[in-house]
């Protein structure tokens, strides 16, 4: 499955005031990147999350556009990935240019100078995916697979157990998986009408999110 690309950002330690310091000054090394300051006070109030908006200029290859980044949690350090890259001019982004723009941002931050002092690791996932990529973990693929076996379009009460049994299982085992890339696996492999693909991502993200709270309650 071909599909679009996320990036992630991960803080050099858990002091997050040192990370904003040290991805601002990286921004600032490069002329084609910035941090957008108000944006993204008003992006981490909306997603209620330390989050950024950091614009690319655009040149003559990529649009204008920018990428967002959001806390996704703490594992060893705390992570950032990108829900989404937006433009700034265009109505909306082909694959090829969001892949594109997710790639030039790694590699332009990564070959400032300070970036191995700095502490931050960039890193961008594969645009090829297949359930195994999408759901690295063996014990939560099981899960999932366990839940199309079924008759997950019937929205079964059963159907809906085994779905939230996988919800759990990657919280559980702190298992990097994208809601989003559920529902684009969904579709384009398993052949699913988008409307169930993105209520079974909907329900995903939102049970990862209550299991989130719950824990530190």
């Amino acid at each position: 499955m071909k599909t679009h690309r996320t990036t992630y950002v991960t803080a050099a330690s858990a002091d997050l005031a040192r990370f904003d310091t040290e991805l601002r000054r990286l921004c600032r090394q490069t002329p084609a990147w910035r941090v957008l300051s108000k944006e993204s006070k008003d992006y981490t109030i909306h997603a209620d999350r330390p989050s950024y908006l950091i614009a690319f200029v655009g040149d003559e290859k990529l649009p204008a556009a920018s990428i967002a980044l959001s806390l996704n949690g703490y594992r060893k350090r705390p992570q950032f990935d990108s829900p989404n890259i937006v433009p700034r001019d265009l109505s909306q982004l082909s694959r090829e240019e969001y892949n594109g723009l997710a790639v030039r941002f790694m590699r332009d931050l990564t070959s400032t100078i300070g970036y191995r002092d700095s502490g931050i690791r960039i890193r961008v996932s594969s645009d090829q995916m297949d359930l195994k990529t999408i759901i690295p973990g063996k014990q939560c693929r099981q899960f999932f697979t366990q839940y199309l076996n079924g008759n997950p379009l019937t929205y079964h009460g059963l159907d809906l157990k085994r779905l939230d049994l996988f919800i759990c299982a990657v919280h559980r085992y702190h298992a990097e998986v994208s809601p989003d890339n559920l529902a684009g696996y969904l579709i384009g492999d398993r052949g699913w009408k988008e409307v169930d693909a993105k209520w079974v991502r909907d329900r995903v993200r939102a049970g990862l999110e209550l299991l989130r709270v719950n824990a530190q309650f």
